[in-house]
């Protein structure tokens, strides 16, 4: 028996080598192998004395195994920032080989775009599960942030919050005053 990967073609099977002869399959050698499953092809022997030799033609089984799956990986969206909602924490990825799966730290797996709303940081992991003729593609891990929302006071004399923060501030320094003065 003989093995190849799905998406190889007969040409890329090794075949068994021999010093007095070659192996060959009987059939287009640009024939696609698009199925994991066994099949069946007719190998030819030649051998290279064909006057004391004949040719023998036997069949073969093609064991097709699956194949590693293409992809893209998902990435972390940087820079998020807390603001109240559920946001997305990763940019997705792609494959054209099986299904995307997200998990939040210790949730449950699902295809859904893993979001979150909390400042904190958190892990998401991903994983693919292959088609019929693909492997699957163990867990992997991305940590995401969103950081805290930074919030910045602004005084404005002109809606007179400087002479109110400037009387507390004076009746706060005046026993300061008075000590010092003793």
């Amino acid at each position: 028996n003989l093995s190849a990967i799905y998406g190889n073609t007969l040409n890329d099977i090794i075949l068994p080598s021999d010093e007095n002869g070659t192996w060959s399959f009987k059939e287009d050698v640009n024939t696609l192998l698009d199925e994991v499953k066994e099949y069946t092809f007719t190998l030819i022997y030649t051998p290279k004395d064909t006057n004391n030799y004949n040719t023998i033609e036997e069949e073969v089984i093609v064991n097709v195994l699956k194949a590693d799956i293409t992809y893209t990986a998902p990435t972390i969206i940087s820079e998020l920032t807390y603001n109240g909602t559920e946001q997305a924490l990763i940019n997705v990825g792609s494959t054209n080989d099986g299904t995307f799966e997200y998990k939040i730290d210790d949730g449950e797996y699902s295809s859904n775009i893993p979001t979150a709303k909390d400042a904190k940081t958190y892990t998401v992991y991903y994983r693919i599960i292959g088609d019929a003729n693909h492997n699957n593609v163990e867990e992997q891990s991305l940590q995401v942030n969103i950081s805290p929302l930074k919030v910045i006071t602004y005084l404005s004399n002109s809606i007179g919050c400087l002479p109110f923060f400037k009387s507390i501030i004076d009746n706060l320094l005046k026993p300061i005053a008075i000590l010092s003065s003793m």
